[in-house]
């Protein structure tokens, strides 16, 4: 499969275009690009619902509304900005939904906003393999400058930082190089991602 190349320094994923468009004006310097510009590179030919209720399934009515949800696939696809690690009441009601689409049979993908849909990462996340760079794997996505970075988390959101960082530990190895970098520990939280990783938080 083959998927268009980027081609340009600095390219992030969103949820949507219009929010890319608001990361570009804040980042000019980046390049962002929303899901539903990017999926079609990935599914060819599906189509992808956004952000719209699960409704009624079972005889049972769910307001839930996933981000994209391809029928063809089965598939839902979330993608979990900071907010998803700021309030452990974000991270409950995540599981609960995630719970609820996979009784139904559909598999549920999580786009964390700190992981760059790297070659590597794409084989691993979506299984699909993909010729060519997409987006550059020594690039971080967390740093002060954001706000983005686990001194701005929750407890329960630095686990689930965790845990999707020892899944791609290239990602965890550039953004920690960079939370150090900022050298500064009360908003990078560097000391605090670290002893998660070893288990000691």
């Amino acid at each position: 499969m083959t998927a268009r190349q980027t081609n340009r320094k600095g390219t992030y994923i969103r949820e949507t275009r219009e929010m890319a468009e608001k990361a570009a004006k804040l980042s000019p310097k980046s390049y962002f690009i929303g899901l539903e510009d990017y999926l079609p590179f990935l599914y060819p030919g599906r189509t992808w619902i956004h952000d719209k209720p699960f409704g009624k399934r079972g005889g049972k009515s769910y307001r839930i509304r996933p981000d994209y949800l391809c029928e063809e696939e089965k598939l839902i696809i979330e993608f979990d900005g900071l907010q998803h690690y700021t309030n452990p009441m974000n991270i409950r009601k995540d599981r609960a939904n995630q719970a609820v689409y996979e009784s139904f049979g559909y598999k549920v993908i999580r786009i964390p906003y700190f992981i760059n849909l790297t070659t590597d990462v794409v084989r691993e996340m979506f299984g699909i393999s993909i010729h060519g760079n997409l987006f550059d794997p020594t690039l971080p996505s967390m740093s002060v400058k954001w706000q983005n970075t686990p001194a701005f988390c929750c407890y329960e959101g630095i686990l689930r930082m965790t845990e999707e960082f020892k899944r791609y530990p290239q990602q965890y190895e550039v953004n920690i190089r960079q939370l150090e970098a900022d050298n500064d520990e009360a908003l990078s939280g560097a000391d605090l991602l670290k002893a998660a990783m070893a288990g000691k938080l």
